[in-house]
C-alpha cells in the first residue's frame, strides 16, 4: 500500500481540532499543577527547582486500537505509527495519523514490538524489536513490506531512541544475551556503529535530547530491578554526567518536551504501571503533575509546545487514548 500524503496545512488543522477538544465534556483536567510538597533535590547540586504547571486534555480522536510498545516518527506533524502490541497480539499494521484519526498506510512483513522507526533520509525503516519467536531482531525493513535485512550488529529490542542533527541513537535494550549498555549511532546513510557505553546495562530505558545533550533515565537492570539513574551525555564530547537519580526506579515509560520542560512520564514502578511524572529542570529533578491514569509502554510526539501521549498499557489493558500535556513555567 502507498502512504497517504498529507498537505502542510494538516498540522494547523490538527492544532485547531485539539483546541476544540478543550471545550468538550471529555476534557479530563484543566487544573494546573501545584508545587510538590517536597520536591526532590538534585544530588549533583543540592538545589530545589520548582515544577512547571501541567494539565491534560484529549484530542478529538484516538488511536485505531489499543497499542503499547509501538513506535512513532514525526515528519513535521504527520505521524507514522508502526509495530507494538494490542491485547497481547503483535501488530504489523503501519498507520498515518491524520486530522480524522489514523489511516492504514502500510504493513510490516513481520509483526514486531519494542523496535523503532528510524529515518534514513529518503525512507523510513522499522529496526529491531521482537516477533513471535521472542528473539530480539537485528533486521530492518521498509514500512510498506519486504523482507527484513540484517542491519544491527546484534539482535536488539526494548531500546530507547533519540535523534539529533540527522543521527539516530539507540540506547540500551535487550539482546539475546541480556540487557545492553551500548548506545548505537545510526547515520542518515544507514551506517550503524557503537557510539558509547552506558555505566550499566539496561533494557526499556527512556531517553531524549535537550540542548545538545542526550538524557537517559531508568531502565530494567539484569537483576530485573528498576534503575533510578539519570545520565546526561554531551553529544559532542561524549562525556557522561551523572545528573542524579529518581526517588524510585522506573522503566518502560516515556520522555518528551512540553512547554520547554523535559518530562519523564509513567512507566513501571515496582513492576506496576504508574501515574507518576518527573520534570528535569537544569540539574534538578522535581515531581510533576501526575498522568490522568497509570501508563507504561506509551509513546510521545511533540506537537508545537504540547506533548502528545499516545497509547500504552493501563491497569485495565492497552489504551487507544491520546492525551495532550500542556506545560508552563511557574
Amino acid at each position: 500500500m502507498t502512504r497517504r500524503r498529507i498537505r502542510p496545512r494538516f498540522v494547523v488543522f490538527m492544532l485547531v481540532l485539539v483546541g476544540l477538544g478543550f471545550g468538550v465534556g471529555t476534557i479530563l483536567n484543566r487544573q494546573q499543577a501545584t508545587k510538590p510538597a517536597s520536591a526532590p533535590k538534585s544530588r549533583s547540586q543540592g538545589k530545589t527547582a520548582v515544577a512547571p504547571h501541567g494539565s491534560y486534555t484529549l484530542t478529538p480522536f484516538g488511536l485505531p486500537e489499543g497499542l503499547s510498545n509501538f513506535s512513532v516518527y514525526d515528519h513535521g506533524g504527520v505521524l507514522t505509527l508502526a509495530g507494538g502490541t494490542s491485547g497481547g497480539a503483535l501488530n504489523k499494521t503501519v498507520y498515518t495519523l491524520t486530522s480524522n484519526g489514523a489511516v492504514v498506510s502500510g504493513s510490516l512483513a513481520v509483526a514486531r514490538s519494542d523496535g523503532s522507526i528510524v529515518s534514513l533520509g529518503s525512507h523510513d525503516v522499522y529496526v529491531g524489536g521482537i516477533s513471535s519467536t521472542k528473539t530480539p531482531s537485528l533486521g530492518a525493513e521498509n514500512l510498506t513490506g519486504g523482507s527484513p535485512n540484517a542491519f544491527l550488529p546484534q539482535g536488539l529490542a526494548g531500546f530507547a531512541k533519540a535523534s539529533f542533527r540527522g543521527n539516530t541513537y539507540l540506547v540500551g535494550g535487550s539482546t539475546p544475551r541480556g540487557p545492553s549498555k551500548v548506545i548505537y549511532q545510526i547515520t542518515p546513510q544507514g551506517h550503524v556503529h557503537p557510539w558509547i557505553d552506558l555505566p550499566q546495562a539496561v533494557s526499556l530505558p527512556m531517553t531524549h535530547v535537550l540542548a545538545g545533550s542526550l538524557y537517559v533515565v531508568g531502565g530494567e537492570l539484569a537483576n530485573h530491578r528498576a534503575s533510578s539513574a539519570i545520565y546526561r551525555i554531551n553529544l559532542t564530547s561524549k562525556k557522561i554526567h551523572i545528573l542524579g537519580s529518581l526517588p524510585v526506579g522506573v522503566y518502560n515509560g516515556a520522555m518528551g518536551i512540553a512547554g520547554g520542560s523535559l518530562w519523564i512520564l509513567g512507566g513501571y514502578v515496582h513492576h506496576k504501571v504508574s501515574r507518576q511524572t518527573w520534570v528535569v529542570e537544569g540539574s534538578s529533578v522535581v515531581a510533576g503533575y501526575p498522568l490522568p491514569q497509570a501508563l507504561a509502554g506509551e509513546v510521545v510526539a511533540e506537537e508545537g509546545s504540547d506533548l502528545w501521549i499516545m497509547g500504552g498499557v493501563t491497569t485495565h489493558g492497552p489504551s487507544s487514548t491520546i492525551y495532550v500535556l500542556k506545560s508552563a513555567k511557574p
